[in-house]
């Protein structure tokens, strides 16, 4: 079976079709059914990245996706077909298939859709999400998944059989909302993020353009 994100007709960049027909923030396939828009969210794994983003592709599941459970070729075989569906829209922890040196673990809010190269993990509690992060996005972490799949996948399976520590400790003194919080503004400060307002050169009101960029690079070494 194929996964629906190796099909170019129903996986787009976010900003190549019309805004307006995305939905976000949809809680659960029967919340996006009854949105009536065509487009949703799709985690697509992507590059190294830490804490959050990644957030570019959007996939056509209009109607819980009937078009591309309808999809067939010429001999009427079905060519795309979902898989894990139960999971669609829920908040998860994501990682990409292939692994570099460090880990590189991020936070999805509810309202994604998910390829099978973005491995992910769900049903968390909030408490057990700083957990996990903290300990996943961890040197030690990184030493564990080299052990455990010294090839370049780290699929579900590797992950299962991580050693979860207690860390109950370590985040009443490291705030994980706050990392993915600025690791998200990060994100939204480039035009390749839907959230994406302004220019963080031009946000710190400098009178001329060499200004605003040595306040913008010092607020960088400052975070």
């Amino acid at each position: 079976s194929s996964d629906l994100a190796n099909n170019d007709l129903f996986l787009k960049l976010w900003h190549e079709i019309n805004y307006k027909s995305i939905g976000f923030s949809m809680k659960n396939r029967e919340h996006a059914q009854k949105s009536d828009n065509k487009w949703f969210p799709f985690n697509k794994a992507g590059e190294f990245r830490k804490w959050y983003g990644n957030q570019e592709y959007v996939v056509n599941w209009k109607n819980d996706g009937s078009e591309i459970k309808d999809y067939r070729d010429e001999n009427g075989k079905q060519r795309s077909r979902p898989q894990n569906i139960e999971y669609y829209f829920k908040e998860s922890i994501s990682w990409s298939d292939v692994t570099s040196s460090t880990n590189a673990f991020r936070f999805y809010p509810c309202g994604f859709i998910h390829g099978n190269v973005a491995h992910s993990v769900f049903d968390f509690k909030n408490d057990e999400k700083a957990e996990f992060l903290l300990f996943l996005n961890n040197k030690f972490c990184s030493d564990l998944v080299k052990i455990l799949s010294p090839t370049m996948h780290f699929d579900i399976g590797y992950f299962n059989k991580l050693p979860m520590p207690n860390m109950q400790e370590i985040t009443k003194k490291v705030s994980v909302d706050k990392l993915i919080n600025l690791a998200k503004n990060d994100w939204d400060s480039y035009e390749i993020s839907w959230d994406f307002t302004q220019n963080p050169i031009i946000r710190t009101e400098q009178p001329n353009l060499e200004q605003a960029f040595n306040t913008w690079q010092q607020q960088n070494a400052d975070a």
